[in-house]
C-alpha cells in the first residue's frame, strides 16, 4: 500500500516565498455560486447546466481509485471522493486567469473558458479506469466521444452544440483547441504544462495532502504564464515533481493497479451485454450491472481479495516524471525540459506481490510528455 502520509514534495526556498500568501480563489469542490465561478460568463453558465456536463457529477475523477483510496466519505480533509465535474470547472478557472493575465478579449476568452470547461465531457464512469475496454470493444474513448458531444453529434451533444451556437463559438476552432491543432494559447492545452494537467495532478495530491503551503493550481498557472525570474521556474519544476509523487503514490502503486484492473476484468466478463450506451450512464447505474464491484472497491480486505480475483501478473506502464535542465524554461522549450520515462512492468499476485519489469516491442525506455493521463 502507498504511504498514507507522505511528506510534501520539495519547494525550493525562491518560490515559497510566492507561496506563502493565499493564494487566489480556485475551488476544489463543487461551487456553490456558478456565476461566480464561470466570472459571470453567459456561455460558461449555459454549458454548464446542459445535461452532458451535468452528467459528470456521476463520474469520479480518479474512476476506481476514488472508491478505494476513500471507501467511507465524510466531506472532511482527505475524505473526500472529487468529480470530473469539479475538475471541468476547476480547469476552466485556470484557462479564466490565464485569460487575465494575458488581457485577451472578451471573445476569445469564451472560446479558451469554453474549451477548458469541456476538454472532459466525454469521460465514460469511473473515468480512465474502465477506458480501454470500451477502446478496445468498440472504439471509442473520452477524446473522440467529447469532440462528438461538442458538434452534437451525438443525443447528448444537442444541447451542448447548441449553447455554443447561440453564443457564436466557432465549434471547428474549439474542437481544434482540444486537440491541439491550435497553438494560439501557449501549449496549455497541448503540452506538458497545461491547465488540465495543472488542475488534475495537484487536485490528486489534495488526497492524501490538502496543505495549502503545497503548490496551488493558480501559483502554477501565473508562474507558467509569465516566466519572468527563477521563483517562476522553480514552481513548474516542483509542480513536476509533484507529478511524479502522484504517479508513485496513485497511478502506479499497487493500490491504484489493482483497483483499474479488477474494475476492467468485471467489465471485461460482462463484455458480451455491453454497449455504446454503457458509456454515458453513471457510476451508480454500472455498479448495479456489475454486481459486486462496489462491494469490493470498499472492503476492508480489498488488497487481498483484488490480488486473489486478478490471478494472473497485471501489467501496467511506469512513468517516472523529472526536469531535464537541458530545456529552457525561460524560452518555453518544455518539451525539452518536462518530461518522463515509462517502462513495462508487471505487477505479481502471488508471492511478495513485487512489482518486476517486462520486456516491451520497444525493448527500452522511451521519454515523452503525456498530457492526458489524469
Amino acid at each position: 500500500m502507498p504511504d498514507k502520509a507522505p511528506k510534501d514534495v520539495p519547494v525550493k526556498n525562491t518560490a515559497r516565498k510566492v507561496l506563502s500568501a493565499p493564494p487566489p480563489p480556485h475551488q476544489f469542490r463543487e461551487p456553490k455560486d456558478i456565476a461566480q465561478a464561470t466570472g459571470g460568463t453567459q456561455l460558461l453558465i449555459d454549458l454548464i447546466a446542459t445535461k452532458a456536463f451535468q452528467r459528470l457529477k456521476e463520474v469520479r475523477f480518479l474512476g476506481a481509485i476514488d472508491y478505494s483510496e476513500v471507501p467511507h466519505p465524510n466531506g472532511q480533509s482527505r475524505r473526500i471522493r472529487y468529480t470530473r465535474y469539479q475538475h471541468s470547472i476547476g480547469v476552466m478557472q485556470l484557462a479564466l486567469f490565464y485569460a487575465k493575465l494575458r488581457n485577451i478579449n472578451t471573445e476569445r476568452r469564451g472560446i479558451l473558458a469554453a474549451a477548458a470547461l469541456l476538454h472532459d465531457i466525454g469521460h465514460p464512469p469511473l473515468s480512465h479506469t474502465v477506458e480501454p475496454v470500451f477502446k478496445q470493444s468498440l472504439g471509442i474513448d473520452h477524446h473522440s466521444v467529447s469532440l462528438d458531444i461538442i458538434r452534437g453529434k451525438i443525443p447528448l451533444g444537442t444541447q451542448v452544440f447548441e449553447t455554443l451556437v447561440h453564443h457564436d463559438v466557432d465549434v471547428d476552432e474549439l474542437t481544434a483547441i482540444l486537440s491541439g491543432q491550435d497553438s494560439e494559447f501557449e501549449g496549455f492545452f497541448s503540452g506538458p504544462i497545461n491547465f488540465d494537467t495543472i488542475e488534475g495532478i495537484l487536485r490528486t495530491y489534495r488526497y492524501r495532502n490538502d496543505n495549502l503551503t503545497c503548490l496551488h493550481p493558480v501559483a502554477v498557472t501565473e508562474a507558467a504564464t509569465r516566466r519572468e525570474t527563477t521563483c517562476h521556474r522553480d514552481i513548474v519544476d516542483a509542480f513536476w515533481q509533484h507529478k511524479d509523487w502522484v504517479y508513485h503514490n496513485f497511478i502506479n502503486a499497487r493500490q491504484g493497479i489493482l483497483s483499474d484492473h479488477i474494475c476492467r476484468m468485471y467489465l471485461q466478463d460482462r463484455i458480451t451485454d455491453v454497449n455504446e450506451t454503457w458509456f454515458f450512464i453513471g457510476e451508480n447505474e454500472l455498479f448495479k450491472r456489475l454486481k459486486g464491484l462496489k462491494e469490493l472497491l470498499l472492503s476492508n480486505t480489498f488488497e487481498e481479495a483484488a490480488l486473489s480475483y486478478a490471478g494472473t501478473p497485471i501489467p501496467f506502464t511506469k512513468r517516472h516524471y523529472f526536469v531535464d535542465n537541458n530545456g529552457d524554461f525561460f524560452r518555453w522549450e518544455d518539451t525539452l525540459r518536462y518530461k518522463h520515462t515509462r517502462k513495462g512492468m508487471e505487477l505479481k499476485t502471488t508471492g511478495d506481490g513485487e512489482q518486476h519489469s517486462r520486456k516491451t516491442k520497444e525493448g527500452a525506455q522511451k521519454e515523452l510528455f503525456d498530457v492526458n493521463s489524469l
